[in-house]
């Protein structure tokens, strides 16, 4: 362990102040991932990361990280379903702009549909969370349910919708599971965005066009487009603020995701991401004070 806080102040400890003696004790895919940036990127990565002069540079930055996954996303569908590049990426940056817009609309006409047995607590800070990434909470319907399986806390099932059609749309859905009531407040505020990055990001949209694309569904291994979908909504959870980011990092770091295919990689990406979270609050800061 002494030999972890080591790596820890030398590497991060500028960056990850929110790290703790309450933090669970690192992990060896975390330790792994220290012993690999402190070798290789400490000189380089986080240095220059912490040279950005600008949030313009910073948010570069950041959409540089989203874009590479995204990309990865789309040629991964292009490969499953022979469906053109071009076409693909058109079609689902579409998509995600009709989403946003939806969810956005306040319509009197629809109804809420949230479970009454989910906790006051859990229940408040979900809907603040829509509130803030500016959706209507009737939109989305949450769910609570009892499970006893171990590490789930949620999931997530896309919006229903014609793009010639809309308004007109099946609800996406939050389901929550009540260990999520056991984790820190940090870990559920990363989950709730987390799951609805899911939705945002159209991710089960992206599988169906998969499966109705291919000869033989049953026999199609989509797990490299989950491990990029679960990277995909990591990455635009933890870019919405500082406190995501660096619950992305305890979370992903400490305990991985069970569908990313290589967590230390990762682990490295939610890294460089607090890395430059915390360099725009602290441009942020800095103008405000000027």
């Amino acid at each position: 362990m002494n030999q972890q806080k080591q790596l820890l102040k030398i590497l991060i400890l500028p960056f990850l102040f929110t790290f703790s003696s309450s933090m669970p004790m690192l992990t060896s895919l975390f330790k792994q991932t220290l012993q690999k940036f402190t070798q290789s990127r400490e000189g380089s990565e986080i240095t220059r990361i912490r040279q950005l002069a600008t949030i313009a540079d910073v948010d570069h930055e950041i959409d540089m990280i989203k874009d590479d996954v995204y990309d990865k996303t789309l040629k991964e569908i292009k490969n499953l379903s022979d469906i053109p590049y071009d076409t693909v990426r058109l079609y689902f940056d579409f998509r995600r702009g009709v989403v946003k817009n939806v969810l956005e609309t306040s319509n009197p006409l629809i109804n809420q549909e949230h479970d009454k047995n989910i906790p006051s607590s859990i229940y408040n800070d979900l809907i603040s969370l829509l509130k803030d990434n500016s959706i209507d909470p009737k939109n989305v319907t949450l769910k609570y349910e009892n499970s006893s399986e171990k590490g789930l806390l949620a999931d997530a099932r896309g919006a229903n919708i014609n793009v010639q059609t809309y308004p007109d749309f099946e609800k996406p859905r939050i389901r929550l599971f009540s260990q999520l009531i056991e984790e820190p407040k940090s870990n559920k505020l990363f989950t709730y965005q987390h799951e609805l990055s899911h939705i945002l990001l159209e991710h089960s949209f992206m599988q169906r066009v998969v499966l109705s694309h291919i000869e033989d569904p049953k026999h199609c291994n989509l797990d490299q487009l989950t491990s990029l979908n679960e990277q995909e909504a990591d990455i635009h959870a933890a870019s919405k603020n500082i406190q995501l980011a660096s619950a992305g990092v305890q979370s992903r770091c400490t305990y991985g995701h069970i569908a990313v295919i290589n967590p230390l990689e990762h682990c490295q990406v939610m890294i460089t991401l607090y890395a430059l979270m915390l360099q725009k609050e602290k441009l942020s800061t800095k103008a405000s004070s000027c």
